[in-house]
């Protein structure tokens, strides 16, 4: 599987807000000093081998390394700062997050399947 790519700059963020017109798009905010952050980092590797191709597009931020970003992301969705923390981005907006315990594979899934369709198979012509 591949490694989660690395979020670190707002236009970034610009450029996923935009995939979110399409479909779902997972924002995971991570701690490198927290052992649950490795947990619910766990959890969501276990969901995009489930969801395999059909798995919305994933993003990590650093919280320690993109303090600033993460405060940023907090203030333009109005979702209080946690880490670990899911954010499930459609249209541009933020339609569900869990944070700690709630970043589990069952609740990403139920969550991608309410608010919005996961990514059409990738072609592989």
């Amino acid at each position: 599987m591949d490694p989660i790519p690395e979020l670190c700059e707002l236009s970034e963020l610009e450029r996923l807000e935009a995939e979110s017109l399409a479909g779902p798009v997972l924002l995971y905010k991570h701690s490198s000093r927290c052992g649950t952050s490795f947990m619910a980092q766990r959890e969501l590797e276990a969901y995009r081998r489930q969801a395999g191709d059909r798995a919305p597009r994933l993003v990590r931020l650093d919280v320690i390394e993109h303090r600033a970003l993460a405060r940023q992301i907090a203030e333009r969705y109005g979702v209080r700062h946690h880490s670990p923390q899911l954010l499930l981005l459609r249209d541009a907006r933020v339609v569900w997050h869990g944070s700690h315990g709630e970043v589990e594979r069952g609740a990403i899934a139920a969550a991608v399947a309410a608010h919005g369709k996961e990514q059409p198979a990738k072609s592989t012509v």
